[in-house]
């Protein structure tokens, strides 16, 4: 029988190769592949391992706890099409990260205002990373719709660069951007700083987080399985290379989660502390001084006249929990054998890329300052002025034009009229 025969009738394969299952109580494979024994000699038996294991009874799991994303290609609802379009779907959102990156940028450099502020210098960094990770996650995206073009070489590099070194790193400089932008409006809001207090400040403490941040990822290349290709199944083997500098062992694995648990659950907490903090402070404040405006009025006030504080944090926090707890409670074995993982990976994915998609709607729409900058200052934004310049002059030219023609028809029609009475 060929593959696709045996697929779908799997014990007549194996009873024409004198196989068959073993009894139930003969199962040596631990539930993670299928046991398979000789017809006549029923006492010899081994395990067809799945995907995300190896070993003689499929004792280990081939990736770390880290790596469950690899099951992706053997669950059940994966096929060309849904990976197409779940392809599809993450590089136009690539494609709007770029663009909305570049009018942050266009809009920080162009405006003095912005740049000389310690915010400024925060927002300008932010909107780099950004713009730097969607870089990175385009060559990703076109590397990934033609896998086998790509040699095994370039996989290696691409693990150090884009899972373990490069885009780690910038992804923990971005989330404690963010972090550092809210800090610094409140302590202008709270503790009454300066909005131009000297910029040494932001300097300083960027290039301390940009050094933290890279020196962090450097522990786990000390804890790496090492697993050559004749452990592996045929899948392991097609997918070790492009993850093995991640791939950790068990103390490898709790590194790496101390350490990412430091810079997403950390930046996490301290955003709804900031939250938390500045509304207090506020509300107090505003209870002073409009002692009138009952809780619920000051809520909405609050919230409407401080969005461009609010807006960032709250997307950060409310977007990145369904992530963070899928990444909790997936495996590769459990997303191997489930049907719903690559539509939970799909949207997860999508609202965890939102606050960075829609940075321009994230931190510049919600401000006056920065949309007047945007507008006045920006290059971008006065090439739309003038493009909605010359729109409006041609709409009215276009009106004046009709209603004349309508005014010199009138008196003949109402000649026409005469003459025929």
């Amino acid at each position: 029988m060929d593959d696709a025969a045996c697929v779908a009738n799997m014990t007549q394969c194996l009873t024409d190769s004198g196989l068959k299952y073993c009894d139930a109580g003969k199962d040596i494979c631990l539930q993670r592949g299928l046991c398979i024994t000789s017809i006549i000699y029923s006492n010899r038996s081994a395990c067809i391992c799945y995907p995300c294991y190896y070993g003689d009874t499929c004792e280990n799991e081939i990736f770390s706890r880290n790596l469950w994303t690899v099951g992706l290609p053997f669950s059940p609802a994966m096929t060309p099409k849904i990976f197409y379009v779940i392809n599809s779907i993450l590089s136009f959102f690539i494609v709007i990260t770029i663009i909305n990156s570049v009018l942050c940028l266009q809009t920080y450099f162009c405006s003095k205002r912005v740049r000389i502020t310690n915010v400024g210098v925060y927002l300008i960094f932010n909107a780099i990373i950004s713009f730097l990770l969607g870089l990175m996650l385009s060559i990703q995206s076109i590397t990934s719709w033609l896998p086998q073009y790509i040699p095994e070489d370039y996989w290696k590099i691409s693990c150090l660069i884009d899972r373990k070194f490069v885009y780690m790193s910038l992804a923990y400089m971005l989330g404690w951007s963010i972090f550092l932008i809210g800090f610094e409006r409140m302590l202008v809001e709270c503790f009454h700083y300066s909005l131009y207090d000297s910029r040494k400040r932001s300097f300083i403490t960027l290039t301390s987080v940009c050094i933290i941040c890279s020196l962090t990822t450097i522990p786990g290349i000390f804890t790496l399985k090492n697993l050559s290709a004749d452990q592996l199944g045929i899948a392991g083997r097609l997918n070790i290379a492009m993850v093995t500098c991640v791939n950790y062992t068990s103390l490898g694995y709790i590194i790496d989660k101390i350490i990412l648990s430091i810079h997403v659950y950390g930046t996490f907490i301290l955003y709804i502390i900031l939250c938390v903090v500045v509304f207090k402070h506020i509300l107090r404040h505003r209870r002073k001084t409009v002692p009138a405006h009952t809780t619920p009025q000051n809520v909405r006030i609050i919230l409407h006249k401080h969005r461009d504080f609010f807006i960032p944090l709250l997307a950060s926090i409310i977007c990145s929990t369904p992530m963070i707890v899928v990444n909790e409670i997936m495996t590769c074995a459990k997303v191997s054998e489930s049907k719903s993982v690559p539509y939970i990976y799909l949207f997860g994915s999508m609202f965890t890329s939102l606050p960075i998609a829609l940075s321009f709607f994230t931190f510049i729409y919600p401000a006056n300052v920065y949309m007047t900058a945007f507008w006045k200052e920006s290059f971008v934004g006065r090439c739309l002025r003038k493009m909605k310049t010359k729109i409006v002059c041609k709409r009215k030219k276009l009106t004046t034009l009709f209603t004349s023609t309508n005014l010199n028809l009138t008196p003949i029609s109402t000649r026409s009229h005469e003459l025929l009475t």
